[in-house]
């Protein structure tokens, strides 16, 4: 039973008695089958992807003696059950996860999002800030700003940061 629930536990069980409609029953029946079905469809996902992290971040070879966890684990419904936190760790050789705010599922959007050695792919963090849209698109003609807008694409690595930026 539900801690925020005030009702007792007879007057709850005494409010379930009375004529059910066998097509309602059947219906609660078939909901909560899919319901199970689909919880260990998710858990199954997971699993795989543990399994294809693992033999993605062996390839990448980082030194997992300086790794140690933050344990900031938030007791959800739907977190994540494998520890993205070793995995980002092991693909990019920095905890992530020591940065304040920063979030399980905000991390598994950047471990999908950049994946291992996105470093190489930029010359400068100016490329990679303008790739997260991160930057203004400043128009500068004749010396004299003109606009200074930021352009409306959607970068999930931009967004996490922008998020992130805004906690203290």
């Amino acid at each position: 039973m539900d801690r925020r629930c005030k009702a007792s536990c007879e007057t709850i069980e005494k409010s379930l008695e009375g004529t059910w409609d066998t097509v309602h029953l059947f219906e609660l029946r078939q909901s909560y089958d899919l319901y199970k079905c689909i919880h260990t469809q998710i858990a199954d996902c997971e699993a795989e992807i543990d399994r294809l992290l693992g033999s993605y971040t062996d390839v990448c070879g980082t030194d997992m003696q300086n790794y140690s966890p933050t344990n900031k684990r938030v007791a959800r419904k739907d977190a994540i059950s494998f520890d993205a936190e070793k995995h980002a760790f092991s693909m990019w050789g920095v905890n992530v996860m020591s940065v304040p705010g920063m979030s399980l599922g905000a991390l598994a959007v950047l471990m999908r999002e950049l994946g291992n050695g996105f470093a190489e792919k930029f010359t400068f963090a100016k490329s990679f800030c303008k790739w997260c849209n991160l930057v203004p698109n400043n128009k500068i003609s004749g010396g004299k700003l003109l606009s200074s807008k930021v352009p409306k694409q959607k970068n999930r690595v931009g967004q996490v940061f922008r998020l992130y930026v805004q906690i203290p």
